[in-house]
């Protein structure tokens, strides 16, 4: 094995915990996500050698990511459109207990989300892809994945306007950040 592929091999292991994180806010499922992320790794490793450009990296691995993960949704749903499935500082007491909320409320309306658009935002939000990026580790056209983050945005607009009037853009962008 060459010094290059060992170097590649170890690159993708310290992905695999963001591997993880990005497919359980898609699949709220543990197991799954383990699975999924698991099976991603060992592509890549498997595959090490279509990998063009080592910096693209976290691309190509989110890209297998989202490839497993449609084909689980396939073989599990057959019938069903992606859009239409939903599967569901000072540290203080006080501002951790905040922070847990706002991170609760944030993952139960992401989770409301068909998975077509919790997918889209995910990647545009938390991973920080743009839309091209997006549409091709999808395998959607540009065009779905703007209506796919427009639709995604909207709905969560409406599902985290607070009772104190805070707006949704606030908390959404609060949670972004306690996550970081």
């Amino acid at each position: 094995m060459t010094s290059r592929k060992k170097i590649l091999i170890a690159e993708i292991a310290k992905h695999r915990p963001r591997l993880y994180k990005l497919c359980f806010s898609w699949t709220h499922n543990y197991y799954l996500s383990e699975d999924l992320a698991q099976e991603t790794i060992t592509q890549a490793i498997n595959k090490i050698s279509s990998l063009k450009d080592p910096k693209a990296l976290p691309h190509w691995l989110s890209k297998i990511l989202s490839n497993k993960f449609r084909n689980f949704i396939k073989l599990s749903r057959d019938t069903d459109s992606i859009d239409d499935i939903i599967l569901s500082e000072q540290v203080t007491p006080e501002t951790l207990y905040h922070q847990d909320q706002l991170r609760i409320k944030i993952r139960q309306a992401i989770s409301s989300l068909p998975v077509g658009q919790r997918m889209a935002i995910t990647l545009a939000d938390l991973e920080g892809h743009s839309y091209l990026e997006i549409a091709e580790i999808l395998g959607t056209p540009i065009g779905t994945v703007m209506s796919r983050l427009s639709r995604a945005r909207r709905r969560l607009a409406s599902l985290l306007h607070d009772e104190a009037g805070q707006t949704a853009a606030n908390l959404y962008t609060q949670v972004i950040n306690v996550k970081k």
